[in-house]
């Protein structure tokens, strides 16, 4: 199910939240600041009229943008051309199908009085959510959606974590988290880039895409990232941050915290089952691409410098890697457990880095950071850990304020 939402320039963060909750309802957003939402050379006229025909619905946010002077004083009013893009698209799709949501307590034109809208309010956002899941469900219960061309890279899951089917939720939930899908990796050995030994790998999970801002949001409750948007990796986080989340995560999903932190030290507990941040060698293992294929592919495999506009972009719409898994390369480096005096190992590059990050294997994508970083460009993604019951490894095993193996 399909829906445009318009609003003012200065309303787009207020938009930007609004699209998080659609999403979370079932909808395929397209917002009107997107670069592709108004084609070059049309008239706007024209653009709306497409638009309208692409979408199953519309979404307009009017909020105090203009002052306008009434008898009784001045207020607050929505611009004039949101009013217009309402009520142009209600003809299209009938006035059920074109909402207005009021942020700020404009003065609504007499003209439109009597339509019942919804209200933005930063601390009901569940109350918003629930409004929006009833007009959806009231609305298109046995109908047929309209073709969208709005980009939808979901692929299907295939060993899925306990979280439900629930669409993507940009609103803390305590009973459904968005669905995250864990890709099993087989055991193997693969020569180490740094050192070129031997390493052998057990089997594990991995998430096939980096942990998204609604996912996040979904379980910690805030959003720390710089480039705001449901599907797009979370970012600006840090070492602990990513720690905290893998224990958050394990006890939604009903297994053990992993890790326990004390004195500056970080505890990996490896005897019980949860979710918890890659090792280096683990991450380098389902990286699954040569260097042959990353210097020819590499504006299918990675968001970088040259493709990105050096912003985020939602996970999962490059090409995956030979496990199923994606943005391995570019878009955001990603936390590894790994680390000594301070420092943990980030690995991937990010969409700010030039080709030259992902020309050279032996620099492997690879920098040491401090652990208290927090980056516009640093993310994560997990790996949901069985227990493991090898002799030397249990419950002993942890990571010092140095990231020293112990």
């Amino acid at each position: 199910m399909s829906i445009f939402v318009g609003s003012s320039s200065e309303a787009v963060p207020v938009m930007n939240k609004i699209a998080v909750l659609l999403e979370g309802v079932g909808f395929s957003v397209k917002l009107w600041s997107e670069p592709d939402a108004f084609i070059l050379g049309k008239s706007i006229f024209a653009n709306l009229d497409e638009m309208s025909d692409k979408v199953d619905a519309a979404m307009f946010i009017f909020s105090d943008d203009d002052k306008t002077w009434y008898k009784d004083g001045v207020r607050g009013s929505p611009r004039d051309n949101v009013i217009f893009e309402h009520g142009f698209f209600a003809g299209k799709l009938g006035l059920n199908k074109s909402i207005i949501v009021r942020c700020n307590e404009p003065k609504i034109p007499s003209d439109l009085a009597g339509i019942v809208y919804a209200k933005y309010d930063e601390s009901e956002l569940h109350t918003l959510k629930d409004k929006l899941k009833h007009w959806k469900d009231d609305n298109w219960k046995n109908s047929t959606n309209k073709s969208c061309k709005i980009p939808n890279a979901q692929k299907k899951q295939s060993v899925e974590s306990r979280h439900g089917t629930s669409p993507d939720d940009g609103v803390p939930n305590t009973t459904v988290v968005p669905s995250i899908e864990i890709v099993p990796i087989s055991e193997g050995e693969y020569r180490g880039v740094k050192d070129r030994k031997i390493i052998k790998i057990k089997s594990f999970g991995i998430s096939s895409k980096l942990i998204t801002q609604d996912v996040y949001f979904s379980v910690m409750g805030d959003n720390p990232s710089h480039f705001i948007g449901g599907r797009l990796p979370v970012e600006n986080v840090t070492f602990l941050d990513a720690v905290n989340f893998c224990n958050a995560l394990s006890v939604k999903d009903g297994y053990s915290k992993v890790y326990t932190a004390s004195g500056g030290n970080v505890f990996w507990n490896q005897d019980v089952k949860g979710y918890r941040l890659p090792r280096e060698a683990e991450w380098e293992y389902t990286l699954g691409y040569d260097i042959v294929d990353i210097r020819e592919n590499l504006d299918l495999l990675a968001w970088y410098k040259d493709n990105s506009g050096r912003k985020t972009h939602a996970v999962g719409l490059k090409k995956e890697n030979m496990y199923g898994i994606f943005d391995m390369l570019g878009n955001v480096w990603e936390w590894c457990f790994d680390g000594a005096k301070g420092e943990k190992v980030v690995r991937g590059g990010a969409s700010e880095d030039s080709s030259i990050v992902f020309a050279n294997r032996e620099r492997a994508f690879r920098k040491e950071v401090s652990e208290f970083t927090r980056d516009n460009y640093l993310g994560f993604r997990v790996i949901l850990q069985e227990r493991m019951e090898d002799e030397g490894h249990g419950e002993k095993s942890f990571v010092d304020h140095d990231g020293r193996y112990n």
